[in-house]
């Protein structure tokens, strides 16, 4: 697995909610979200809500999967994504995924950060 994930690696992804999620797959698409509801809020109009809302869709399970993963690479378990749906609780997310996430395996899979092994067949 690459150190580096794309936004198609994301898409690929799409709904995998198993394994972990370093700080550089996740802000990546964190981002580019971010960055996609601005230019849709500029240039939405009221003829093109439908398209927003189309897109909004289509990119919240990926978002939600990518966070839970998130939260698996510090060690917590995804359900803290549920934060989000309240208003500080979407601080305590942001900060909280700042964090360097565990070295090492823990219990939802291995570091996305460490060295492959050389003896994988």
């Amino acid at each position: 697995m690459s150190n580096s994930p794309s936004a198609l690696d994301q898409i690929i992804r799409y709904l995998s909610f198993e394994g972990r999620a370093s700080r550089l797959e996740y802000w990546p698409w964190y981002i580019m979200i971010v960055l996609v509801q601005g230019i849709l809020s500029i240039e939405s109009v009221d003829d093109y809500v439908w398209v927003v809302f189309i897109v909004y869709l289509l990119l919240l399970p990926p978002t939600i999967a990518v966070t839970v993963r998130r939260l698996h690479d510090l060690d917590n378990s995804g359900w803290w994504a549920l934060l989000m749906l309240i208003p500080i609780g979407g601080f305590i997310l942001f900060f909280w995924n700042l964090q360097k996430g565990t070295e090492g395996p823990n219990r939802f899979g291995e570091d996305p950060l460490a060295p492959e092994s050389d003896s994988e067949i």
